[in-house]
């Protein structure tokens, strides 16, 4: 991990100078721990200065804001566009941006923001910068085109082939806020504090079973299930939740609205356990827009309606330490 540590700064700026590229996907995670606007630089012609170079980041003028454009050859930015988003909080996001011959896109938490953007310039060096702000970057990467075309394509989602998903490819997860450990099938995740935490499989489906055996500290907001039939790779917006709450004493399911905002649509009382057993069996079975659940092999609600059909599938820990083990996902062929 890379931490530049510094908040009150303007465009501090760090710069990888072993190559240039050109014709590329640039990907950057990082997540900010004071201020509001971390991001990155690419397509820079010179290794000590901004001047020419590309930038993408959040506004540290208002809150949920992320803009883009290029610094001229003085030195001065010009803006080629910006959007509106949520704010990023001390939320794990992921900056994207595809730089082709006489093009660029920007996407975020695989959202495209903008597309065929004129460059001004098509080749260079990548880098990270900052403005009154510090932020923890965890993973930076650089492919050829080719397959930043293919990367680009996640974020619409096509169905995941019918089989049995127990441990998906590192390459295929995508960890969207908490920390998570992930060793030999066992999923864990490991900031204490109230809230939901979330990691996308990178199983995109429509009728499947998803199960897991999970396991909740003792602390009375803790809960964990699962997250099914998100839109969008890398946001909740619009996605079905289904998981235990109040460490395990009830369980809720609703859906994020269109804000991210979650909207409860039913809960259940569960039998109390004996004292120290913290271990509970979650099973959904999905069917397109219906939905039954299980809890220790007991079906507990059944035919419930979704608001969409098919979506990106993942796990929601609330609080931690909260572990997943034996997930399974068999996915289906369309019924």
């Amino acid at each position: 991990m890379l931490v530049q540590n510094d908040p009150n700064g303007v465009d501090l700026a760090i710069a990888y100078i072993q190559n240039a590229f050109q014709n590329y996907i640039y990907e950057v995670s990082f997540t900010h721990r004071e201020g509001q606007s971390a991001g990155i630089l690419f397509n820079m012609p010179f290794k000590d200065r901004l001047n020419g170079a590309h930038m993408v980041r959040y506004s540290e003028r208002r809150p949920g804001g992320v803009f883009w454009g290029y610094f001229d050859e003085q030195g001065k930015f010009v803006g080629q566009g910006y959007a509106n988003v949520d704010p990023p909080a001390n939320m794990r996001h992921t900056l994207r941006v595809i730089s082709g011959e006489t093009t660029y896109s920007v996407y975020l938490d695989d959202f495209a923001l903008a597309t065929d953007l004129p460059l001004h310039q098509n080749f260079g060096y990548v880098g990270l910068v900052t403005v009154q702000s510090t932020a923890l970057y965890d993973a930076v990467a650089v492919r050829g085109l080719e397959k930043s075309q293919a990367a680009s394509a996640e974020a619409v989602g096509t169905l995941t082939a019918a089989g049995v998903y127990t441990n998906t490819a590192a390459a295929d997860r995508r960890v969207l806020s908490g920390q998570w450990e992930i060793e030999r099938g066992v999923y864990r995740q490991t900031v204490p504090d109230a809230g939901d935490y979330l990691l996308n499989t990178g199983v995109y489906a429509s009728h499947y079973r998803i199960e897991a055996d999970i396991a909740l500290p003792t602390i009375p907001y803790a809960g964990g299930g699962f997250i099914i039939h998100m839109p969008e790779r890398g946001r909740r917006h619009g996605a079905t939740v289904v998981r235990f709450i109040r460490g395990g004493s009830g369980l809720f399911w609703g859906a994020y609205d269109a804000s991210g905002a979650f909207v409860g649509r039913g809960s259940i009382e569960l039998s109390n356990k004996s004292e120290g057993d913290n271990l509970y069996h979650l099973l959904v079975e999905v069917r397109g827009s219906t939905m039954d659940i299980l809890v220790d092999g007991e079906r507990m609600v059944t035919e419930i309606a979704l608001p969409r059909g098919e979506g990106w599938v993942g796990l929601i820990a609330h609080g931690g330490p909260v572990t997943f083990t034996g997930l399974q996902i068999v996915v289906e062929g369309i019924q």
